[in-house]
C-alpha cells in the first residue's frame, strides 16, 4: 500500500513539474494576457496597500477610474492583491495559476475517490481535464487568468457538494471548499459563470435522471447546498450588484459581436492526435485539440459494458457522451451559438467550449472506470482497456508537456510587466471596454483651463491618475461658461463629481464636464467614489457574507460532531451508480 502511494505521490510531483514547471522555474510571461494581467493584477495590489480596502478601478496613464474590478474578476484579483501585499505581485499571481490547477486537479481525484475509484484510476479523470489541449493553452497560450481560474473551481465544487450532498452531518472542510469554491466561481469570469453554469446544470440533470432517488440528496441537504452556494456568491456582491446594474453601461455591454477565431475549431485541427497547430497572427501557440484518444476509449467501454453494467452505469455514459457531442458540435457548427440567448452569445471564442468537452471526457473516464471496475479483475478486455487508458493519459501528459514548454514569452522578464505602475506593460492592446457608454457624446466647447497650482494651461482636465488613490481635487481658471473633456472613463454612475457637471463623454469615452467658468473664479473640483445605495448595499452584503462563513466554519470546528472516517470502498453514492444489472 505504501509503495502504491509512494508511485503516486511521485506520478503527482512529475506531473506538476511538467505542466507547472514553466511557471515555477522560468521567469517567462508565456502568451499575450499573460503579462496584462499580472499589471491589473499589481494595480490591485497597489490599491489594497494605498486604501486598505480594493477598488473598483484601475488609476493610470490608460484614464482615471477606469473600472475594470467593477466589472470583471473584483475577488480574483482582491484576492491576488492581498496576497502580493506580503509576497509581492509576481509572486501571488504564480500563486493564483498554482491554486487554480489545485483545485482541478485536487477535485477531480476526491470526486473519484467518493464513487470508489482508489490509486492509479482515482487519478485518471484528473489527468485528462488537466492534461486537455485547450487547458494548457489557457496558461500559456492565452495567459487568462480569470477564466483559468473559474474553471478550475468546477471540479472542486462539484466534489464539494457531493461531499455535502451525502454526509451524515455538515463538516469543516467540505463546506469551506464548496464556500470558496463557489465564491471564485462566480468572482473570476463572466463568460465561464454563464457557460459553467449550464455544464452544471446538464451534469445535475445527467445524474438526477440517471441513478436511483433514494441515492440523491435529501430536499433538506439540497437546500443547504443551494445555501452555500449562495453564500460563496453573495460574498462577490461588492462588484456583482455594479456589474448587473452598469454592465449595459459600458463600452463592452453593448449586443454581443460576431464570433471569431473561428479556424481553431474546424475539424483538422479539432480532431488532430497531435497539438500542432501552428502560430498565426494575432495568437501565441494556441492548441485546441480534443480529447479524441479519450472518447474513443469511453466509446469502447461503453460498448463493452452495454450489457453488465448497471442502468444507472449506462445512462451516466449515455449523458456525457451526449454533453461531448454536443459541445463538439456547437464548436463545428459556432451559427448555433450566435442563435442562442444574449448572454451566451458573449462567448467570443467557439474554443472555449473545450473545457466543458474536457470536462465531459473527464467524466467519461470516472463513469467508465466505475464500470470496469464491476467486472473480475482479470478479465482480459478490462486489463485492455486499463491498458489503452493508461497509454492514452501517457501521451496526453507528453503533449500537455511539450506544450508547456515550448510556449513563446511575450517579454524578457516578469518583472518587465510590473515596472511601471502608470504605464501598462508593451503586451497591452485592451481598449476601453469599460469606458461609459450611457451618455451622449459632447463635443467639448473648452480647449483651454488653467491649473492653479502649475499656471499651467490644458486643452482637458486631466487628473494625474495613481493607484492606491480614488479621491482627486483640482483647481482650475475658466475664462468662460462651456464644458472641457477629462481623462476620467467611468460615468457618473460611479464617479461623483463636485463642482462641476458631468454632462457627457468623447467619443473615445472619456467623460466631459461642464463649468461655470468666469475671468478669474477659481473652480475647486473634486472626483471620488460615489457613496450610493447600490455600492454601499453591495459593500454591506459581502461585509455580511464573509461575517456569515466565518461564523458557520467556526461552529463547524467546534460543535459538529465528527463522524467516523471510512476506509477505502465504495461510497453510498457509487454503490447505487455501479451495481451491475442483474
Amino acid at each position: 500500500m505504501r509503495s502504491g502511494r509512494s508511485r503516486l505521490g511521485v506520478f503527482v510531483m512529475v506531473l506538476l513539474a511538467a505542466l507547472a514547471g514553466p511557471l515555477l522555474f522560468t521567469d517567462r510571461t508565456f502568451g499575450f494576457d499573460w503579462p496584462n494581467h499580472l499589471w491589473v493584477l499589481y494595480q490591485q495590489t497597489l490599491n489594497l496597500e494605498g486604501l486598505h480596502r480594493p477598488s473598483y478601478f484601475v488609476q493610470s496613464g490608460l484614464g482615471a477610474y477606469f473600472p475594470w474590478f467593477a466589472f470583471y474578476g473584483g475577488t480574483l484579483y482582491t484576492l491576488g492583491g492581498a496576497i502580493g501585499v506580503i509576497t509581492g505581485p509576481i509572486t501571488a499571481y504564480i500563486v493564483l495559476w498554482l491554486l487554480a490547477f489545485a483545485m482541478a486537479y485536487g477535485g477531480l481525484v476526491w470526486l473519484a475517490r467518493q464513487l470508489g475509484l482508489l490509486g492509479w484510476r482515482g487519478h485518471a479523470p484528473a489527468v485528462v481535464f488537466v492534461t486537455s489541449a485547450y487547458y494548457i493553452t489557457l496558461i500559456y497560450g492565452r495567459g487568462d487568468l480569470p477564466e483559468f481560474v473559474a474553471i478550475s473551481t468546477i471540479p472542486l465544487l462539484v466534489a464539494a457538494a457531493l461531499n455535502v450532498g451525502r454526509a451524515d452531518h455538515l463538516q469543516l472542510l467540505p463546506v469551506a471548499a464548496l464556500v470558496i469554491s463557489a465564491t471564485l466561481f462566480t468572482g473570476s469570469h463572466g463568460i465561464t459563470l454563464v457557460w459553467g453554469t449550464t455544464f452544471l446544470l446538464l451534469v445535475g440533470a445527467t445524474v438526477a435522471a440517471a441513478v436511483p432517488t433514494s441515492a440523491l440528496p435529501s430536499p433538506r441537504r439540497l437546500a443547504q447546498i443551494a445555501g452555500l452556494l449562495a453564500l460563496g456568491a453573495a460574498i462577490n456582491l461588492w462588484f456583482l450588484l455594479p456589474e448587473l446594474a452598469y454592465s449595459s453601461n459600458v463600452q463592452i455591454g453593448k449586443a454581443p459581436d460576431s464570433l471569431i477565431q473561428l479556424d481553431f475549431t474546424l475539424p483538422d485541427r479539432m480532431f488532430s492526435l497531435l497539438r500542432d497547430s501552428p502560430a498565426e497572427a494575432g495568437t501565441t501557440q494556441f492548441q485546441t485539440q480534443a480529447p479524441v484518444l479519450v472518447l474513443v476509449w469511453g466509446l469502447f467501454v461503453a460498448v463493452l459494458v452495454r450489457r453488465s453494467a448497471s442502468r444507472p452505469i449506462r445512462r451516466l455514459m449515455i449523458g456525457l457522451g451526449a454533453m461531448s457531442i454536443l459541445f463538439i458540435g456547437l464548436m463545428l457548427v459556432p451559427q448555433v451559438i450566435e442563435a442562442l440567448p444574449r448572454f451566451w452569445r458573449y462567448i467570443q471564442f467557439p474554443y472555449r467550449l473545450h473545457t466543458y468537452l474536457a470536462l465531459s471526457a473527464a467524466g467519461l473516464v470516472l463513469v467508465g472506470l466505475m464500470a470496469l471496475s464491476q467486472l473480475p479483475a482479470q478479465t482480459q478486455k478490462r486489463q485492455a482497456m486499463h491498458a489503452f487508458l493508461t497509454i492514452t493519459l501517457a501521451a496526453s501528459i507528453a503533449l500537455a508537456g511539450i506544450q508547456a514548454w515550448r510556449s513563446p514569452s511575450e517579454l524578457n522578464t516578469r518583472s518587465a510587466a510590473t515596472v511601471s505602475p502608470s504605464r501598462p506593460p508593451s503586451t497591452w492592446y485592451i481598449a476601453a471596454d469599460y469606458a461609459d457608454r450611457s451618455a451622449p457624446v459632447v463635443q467639448p466647447t473648452l480647449t483651454s483651463a488653467r491649473l492653479v497650482k502649475s499656471a499651467t494651461h490644458v486643452s482637458r482636465l486631466a487628473i494625474p491618475a495613481r493607484a492606491g488613490i480614488d479621491n482627486y481635487t483640482t483647481r482650475v481658471v475658466v475664462d468662460r461658461p462651456g464644458t472641457i473633456a477629462t481623462n476620467i472613463l467611468a460615468g457618473r454612475y460611479l464617479v461623483h463629481v463636485d463642482g462641476a457637471r458631468p454632462v457627457g463623454r468623447t467619443k473615445q469615452g472619456f467623460m466631459v464636464l461642464s463649468i461655470n467658468g468666469r475671468p478669474g473664479v477659481i473652480h475647486q473640483i473634486k472626483f471620488s467614489t460615489p457613496n450610493s445605495t447600490l455600492l454601499r448595499t453591495g459593500q454591506l452584503a459581502t461585509i455580511i457574507a464573509l461575517l456569515t462563513t466565518a461564523a458557520l466554519l467556526a461552529a463547524l470546528e467546534i460543535r459538529t460532531p465528527r463522524p467516523r472516517q471510512r476506509h477505502g470502498g465504495p461510497s453510498h453514492a457509487s454503490r447505487h451508480i455501479g451495481r451491475p444489472r442483474r
